[in-house]
């Protein structure tokens, strides 16, 4: 089953985290949405990560497609259900842990640079 999921917002606490709890927490993935207007939806907004498929979401901004603002993506339903409590702590932990060791290495890195 594919379903689309779209605000007339930019705004990333209804558009982007919205997605990326419905990735967490039920059977879904991001699939191409098949528009060729607009960015591609963000991966990170300030200290926040988002699933790297965020990236097939398309955002429709105002200032540059003269439009009204609007944010669209098309979600593909795999399973029922929701995902268990652990394997959503697990992959959050995990992510967290990915980030943390990232953030390390550029820091070496800055360091050989230096």
């Amino acid at each position: 089953m594919i379903f689309r999921y779209s605000t007339c917002s930019i705004s990333v606490e209804e558009n982007e985290a919205v997605v990326e709890f419905a990735l967490k927490n039920r059977y879904v993935k991001l699939v191409e949405t098949g528009l060729e207007v607009g960015e591609p939806g963000l991966k990170c907004h300030h200290e926040k990560r988002f699933h790297p498929t965020m990236e097939l979401c398309r955002r429709i901004y105002p200032h540059i497609h003269n439009m009204d603002g609007f944010f669209v993506c098309k979600l593909k339903k795999f399973a029922n259900g929701e995902k268990s409590q652990e394997a959503v702590s697990n992959a959050h932990e995990e992510a967290e842990a990915k980030h943390i060791q990232k953030e390390k290495q550029k820091k070496v890195n800055l360091k050989k640079k230096a």
